[in-house]
């Protein structure tokens, strides 16, 4: 699973970047940082971990964020340095349509949309399901199906994820076409 990765660039991704910057300065840490964390982890192998925090090591809170730390705890390299923010930052950069989006996209549905659904732009997708809702009661539970691959059950809470999903994505879909009008 571990691409090929050069022993410089292993010796980077082990350094805390307080050890980079003491090594190499500030801006040249950062550019062989990013280099080798571009090495050791490009889109497809992002795309394995995020799928694999959302679905199988639940690497989520209670309100559904994700929590970037612990996918980074999963990266298939001994003793490395690299921390969660890191992974976000490289998720955003492969798979995040708008920068508008940065919000949206640390919750589970956007993921869940994008990468497993193939969804281009999650948050629009979801907030036109929103619209739909108003008129139609059904559409709740068809946005749980997709977003979690089950029907939902008969408890609220399961109504009550697809609908928290739908209202965020509104909300950031709104912000975004407000932005791009001004």
């Amino acid at each position: 699973m571990l691409p090929n990765v050069s022993p410089e660039n292993l010796d980077i991704l082990r350094k805390t970047r307080r050890q980079l910057f003491e090594t190499y300065g500030l801006e040249l840490g950062l550019a062989k940082r990013e280099s080798a964390l571009h090495e050791l982890l490009p889109p497809n192998q992002v795309k394995d971990l995020i799928i694999k925090g959302v679905t199988v090591w639940k690497c989520f809170g209670p309100n559904e964020n994700i929590i970037w730390e612990q996918i980074a705890k999963h990266i298939p390299l001994e003793n490395h340095a690299v921390k969660g923010f890191e992974i976000r930052d490289l998720a955003f950069e492969y798979f995040l349509p708008s920068a508008l989006d940065q919000n949206a996209a640390n919750w589970v549905w956007w993921w869940r949309l994008r990468l497993l659904r193939n969804i281009p732009d999650p948050t629009h997708w979801l907030a036109r399901k929103a619209e739909e809702r108003n008129h139609n009661r059904k559409t709740t539970a068809i946005v749980f199906q997709v977003i979690y691959g089950d029907k939902p059950s008969r408890i609220p809470a399961d109504y009550i994820k697809a609908i928290n999903a739908m209202r965020s994505a509104r909300m950031t879909f709104e912000k975004r076409e407000a932005r791009a009008r001004v």
